[in-house]
């Protein structure tokens, strides 16, 4: 019944916790290892789990919701102009309210998908992987195309993570079950785990298993990492562990902030496969990076520091030699690339590739594999 698809890895990243001083955002390579040196990051309380933008970083307009749909159905007030098929690249438009702009993979507008203004969801919006659908804050599911599919009951799991497959979601409801649901929201498993103090880490159909953090009782520090296979609720492994982080998007690999930076591990062992480290100098001091996302194909990992506000710095660095491959700021040409750690900013992974497309104030680029940046037109 389940897809064995192993193309690697992440577009449904965890957000780690937060970290002090001006915004860096950092993309390391993982096909070797390196060994650069670490500044501590301070222990994650419950409170600073947070999915991956849960459901966006932007509150978007959104219609009030309806019965679950048996057929997909246009609505009034979401409007859509994509007819190109998945995988694209979505991400919210900086000059209008409410809208999204799609790209296929060679970073060609192919169109938008647009919502009212006057509605405000308020989870904002969750687009999936492949960039075919669009979770509303309400719960309803939308195709790119603006066409109702289905509705979720985000009341009863109010931040739901989509699965590596873009047709499954994971999320924890209030008796701390973590379901896998349908985009017609109907529950496909249900695994008690104990609490509802946890987030999902990582949801993946395609592997059939999960990653989920769990915090003490009340919203303390966390204390573990839970494996579950999906199709019969099994607790594969749990972990002890007091940081927070972020999965492969086959859950294969997780990536965990600590005091010596952010050590990569086999999800099933817990062994460590790699340890990075970047630090930057900002206003506010040293900024020491967190894990953000793995590249879908493992061998990228996206690293973040950040402040509240812009400007920001990015990087792109090679450990088979320690080399930064790119560095954002004033990049040529391309003039000023200063808010990828901002919420309007996106570093959306390409399915099957070592690529990214990054959106921000100046334009959309796609970043390579080498870390060469190109400016994309429209």
């Amino acid at each position: 019944m389940r897809a064995s698809r192993r193309a690697v890895i992440v577009a449904s990243a965890v957000l780690a916790g937060a970290v002090a001083a001006s915004g860096v955002l950092l993309v390391l390579d993982l096909r070797s290892q390196g060994t650069p040196t670490a500044t501590a990051l301070p222990t994650p309380s419950a409170s600073q789990l947070v999915s991956p933008p849960p459901l966006g970083t932007t509150p978007l307009p959104l219609p009030v919701p309806s019965p679950t749909a048996t057929v997909a159905i246009p609505l009034p007030d979401i409007s859509s102009t994509i007819t190109a098929t998945a995988p694209l690249a979505v991400y919210p438009s900086w000059t209008t309210p409410g809208q999204l702009i799609a790209r296929n993979y060679q970073g060609t507008v192919v169109g938008t998908f647009s919502m009212n203004p006057d509605f405000m969801g308020y989870y904002g919006y969750l687009v999936s992987p492949d960039g075919s659908k669009v979770l509303l804050g309400n719960g309803m599911l939308m195709g790119i195309d603006g066409f109702q599919l289905g509705d979720i009951p985000t009341a009863e799991i109010p931040s739901p993570v989509w699965g590596d497959d873009s047709n499954l979601l994971c999320g924890i409801d209030g008796s701390g079950d973590l379901l896998e649901v349908t985009k017609a929201g109907a529950v496909v498993s249900s695994t008690p785990l104990g609490t509802s103090n946890a987030v999902v880490a990582g949801c993946s159909p395609d592997a059939d298993r999960a990653v989920v953090l769990t915090a003490g009782p009340g919203g303390g520090p966390l204390i573990s990492a839970l494996v579950i296979q999906l199709s019969t609720g099994t607790v594969l492994a749990a972990h002890a562990t007091t940081n927070a982080g972020v999965a492969s998007h086959d859950c294969q690999l997780f990536a965990s902030d600590g005091a010596k930076g952010v050590t990569i591990r086999n999800v099933a062992t817990w062994a460590v496969v790699g340890q990075v480290d970047r630090t930057a100098e900002g206003m506010g001091g040293t900024a020491t990076a967190a894990a953000y996302a793995f590249s879908w194909d493992e061998n990228l990992l996206v690293l973040q520091a950040g402040g509240a506000t812009p400007p920001f710095t990015a990087f792109v660095v090679s450990l088979a030699n320690g080399a930064t491959l790119f560095q954002s700021g004033a990049v040529g040409d391309l003039g000023e690339i200063n808010q990828l750690g901002s919420s309007e900013a996106r570093v959306i992974p390409l399915l099957g590739t070592s690529e990214f497309l990054l959106s921000e104030h100046t334009g959309a680029y796609l970043l390579g594999s080498d870390g060469q940046i190109s400016a994309l037109p429209g």
